[in-house]
């Protein structure tokens, strides 16, 4: 029960950074590091890593983006 909250958590957190850093994107402002969003997938937050890249269609041209998510 705990690690599908903490996967729950992790997934609604990496979506809503991915989403942040797409609106900084547009905006031409400083960024959150893929590192950071990489790190972010590895640590239970692939699902909502995965859906954001669809959904915002972000970081969909980076290779490793895909390979972690």
């Amino acid at each position: 029960m705990i690690c599908l909250a903490w996967l729950g958590a992790m997934s609604i957190a990496a979506f809503a950074a991915y989403g942040i850093d797409k609106r900084k994107a547009v905006r031409g402002s400083r960024r959150i590091s893929e590192r950071t969003l990489l790190t972010m997938s590895l640590a239970g937050g692939a699902f909502g890593g995965l859906a954001a890249m669809t959904a915002l269609r972000h970081k969909t041209r980076h290779k490793y983006f895909w390979a972690v998510n």
